[in-house]
């Protein structure tokens, strides 16, 4: 039928708007994969700086612990610390996360694309859960030398 019609009427152009959409469709998936690896290299950007900084206070959180300790906390109560202090911090770190990219969503497809914007309340739900989680676990991994040695042998070491 097409080739029919562009025999009738050889001054017409015909344009395949499946073809078209399916380029934009392309290009938009394209700028979502690019987008999903960058916030991957942030997130492990962002788990390289937090094994940096618990490192450097390592020695300062050391001594505190065994302090606390030797005046007779339990390792439970410097255990669920610590896990309320990087929990706390991830859960922080995934709200401000999906605010980031929520504010690029809605300037790409505002501005660049000219669509409509719809938040996600899934990535609401899993920025924060998923912040937590990660950072909690990859916390108290990092400072599981805290609670394991006793605080003679920390207090001996950092005299």
């Amino acid at each position: 039928i097409l080739n029919d019609l562009l025999r009738a009427h050889p001054t017409m152009t015909v344009i395949e708007i499946d073809a078209l959409v399916e380029q934009v469709q392309l290009i938009l998936d394209q700028v979502t994969l690019a987008i999903e690896l960058v916030l991957g290299l942030v997130l492990a950007a962002g788990a390289l700086v937090l094994l940096a900084s618990i490192q450097a206070s390592m020695d300062e959180r050391l001594r505190q612990q065994a302090i606390v300790r030797t005046v007779g906390a339990s390792r439970r109560l410097i255990q669920g610390s610590l896990a309320i202090e990087f929990c706390a911090l991830g859960l922080l770190a995934g709200l401000i996360a999906v605010l980031g990219a929520e504010a690029t969503v809605f300037a790409l497809e505002s501005q660049v694309f000219d669509l409509g914007y719809s938040p996600s309340p899934a990535l609401w739900a899993a920025g924060p859960l998923l912040g937590l989680a990660l950072t909690g676990a990859l916390g108290l991994l990092a400072t599981r030398a805290l609670v394991d040695k006793p605080p003679s042998s920390i207090l001996r070491d950092l005299a």
